[in-house]
C-alpha cells in the first residue's frame, strides 16, 4: 500500500483471486491479485518506497562482486537468493544479512556453508544463518585454573540454607 495509509485503519477483503483494500468510511482504495504462494507477495511498483526504487549502492552487482570476494559458493547463493524475487531490492536485506555472516564468522565458514546450502537446495538467510557455526573452528579453550579440591561427582552447597531455622525465615519474610 502506499505510505500515505500507513497508520491508518483499513479493511481488508479477500476474494478468490483479488484482495479488496478500503478506508474506514468504506471507499475502494485498492485491488491486489491474491497470491497463494507463501512469501510471494503481489507488488505494485508504483506503490514502493522511493529509497526502495534506488537503494544507494545496493544492487545485484554490488552483492554479486561482495560474495564473489567470498567465493563462488557464496556468489550462487546470491545470485539464487535474488532470482527467488520478483524485484531483486527485495532480497537485498537477505543479500546483506548472509554476507555479514563472513565477517561475524569468516569468509571461509560461509563458503563452506554456502556450498553445503546449494547441495541441500537451501539457498536463503534463515538455513544458512543456522548452521555456519558448525563450519567455525571452536575458538580454543580458555585456561581454566584447577581446582583446589579434586572433584567427587557431588554437588557441593552450603548445607545452613536448608536448615529448619532458615527456612521458616525465609517463610516469615515472604508473608510480611
Amino acid at each position: 500500500m502506499p505510505r500515505r495509509y500507513l497508520r491508518q485503519e483499513l479493511e481488508v477483503r479477500a476474494g478468490e483471486n483479488t484482495i479488496y483494500v478500503y478506508n474506514k468510511h468504506g471507499d475502494l482504495i485498492r485491488e491486489h491479485k491474491r497470491s497463494y504462494t507463501p512469501k510471494s507477495w503481489v507488488v505494485i511498483p508504483s506503490d514502493m518506497p522511493k529509497e526502495y526504487k534506488d537503494y544507494g549502492y545496493w544492487n545485484v552487482p554490488y552483492f554479486l562482486s561482495k560474495a564473489g570476494n567470498v567465493g563462488p559458493n557464496a556468489r550462487t547463493v546470491i545470485d539464487a537468493v535474488v532470482k527467488k524475487f520478483q524485484y531483486p531490492v527485495q532480497s537485498f536485506r537477505s543479500c546483506f544479512g548472509i554476507l555479514d555472516l563472513a565477517r561475524r564468522y569468516s569468509p571461509a565458514a560461509l563458503e563452506w556453508c554456502c556450498h553445503d546450502a546449494l547441495k541441500a537446495g537451501r539457498c536463503n538467510y534463515t538455513y544458512i544463518a543456522n548452521t555456519i557455526s558448525s563450519y567455525c573452528d571452536p575458538d580454543p579453550a580458555p585456561a581454566v585454573a584447577k581446582p583446589t579440591q579434586p572433584v567427587t561427582g557431588k554437588y557441593a552447597d552450603d548445607d545452613s540454607r536448608y536448615t529448619l531455622e532458615h527456612l521458616m525465615q525465609n517463610q516469615e519474610v515472604r508473608h510480611e
